[in-house]
């Protein structure tokens, strides 16, 4: 069983060479487009689940894990929305991304730019984590043929807008140490 073990890990490691090879180019090039929202190396403290959040889309858009981006930065975006909500003891409907975005909206907490973007990702994210009819307008094979477009291209541009609404939040919740 051993042997047979290291024989597998042996030929995976291989592989993964190989792999990393061929998507080191394309990886570079996600991080360039990412460090325009890197915050300088200065110790930045919150709440684990936000902060793991938005290092996990971090690296999932670095390996082009876009479905992955979508659901963390909406998740990341949903907790960031109801945490200032509680903090600034705004009053309204909170229990989901859609009901906080109006309460914020209500409130004018943020501009009707970005809880339109959130409002946007929200619709695109839905049809991942909740099933939908198969012609739902906001379906990737829907939105894919609409806009004439390769689905790995559609997820892309989904998780490019997810990063920059997500590092929009962040860096106008920051708050001082």
């Amino acid at each position: 069983m051993i042997d047979a073990t290291d024989d597998l890990k042996d030929r995976l490691l291989v592989a993964l060479v190989h792999s990393d090879a061929e998507s080191r180019s394309d990886r570079a090039n996600r991080l360039v487009w990412l460090s325009r929202f890197m915050q300088p190396s200065e110790i930045i403290s919150g709440r684990l689940e936000p902060l793991s959040l938005l290092e996990e889309a971090r690296v999932c858009y670095v390996n082009g894990h876009y479905i992955a981006v979508l659901l963390t930065a909406t998740a990341f975006i949903e907790q960031t929305l109801v945490e200032e909500l509680e903090d600034l003891a705004i009053i309204g409907p909170r229990e989901t991304l859609a009901k906080a975005t109006e309460t914020a909206r209500k409130a004018e907490l943020f501009s009707v730019e970005l809880l339109a973007a959130t409002d946007d990702l929200r619709k695109i994210r839905n049809p991942f984590a909740h099933r939908k009819p198969d012609d739902h307008t906001q379906n990737l094979s829907t939105r894919f043929r609409v806009r004439k477009m390769h689905p790995k291209s559609v997820l892309e541009e989904d998780a490019q807008h997810a990063i920059e609404t997500m590092y929009e939040y962040f860096s106008l919740t920051l708050k001082p140490a």
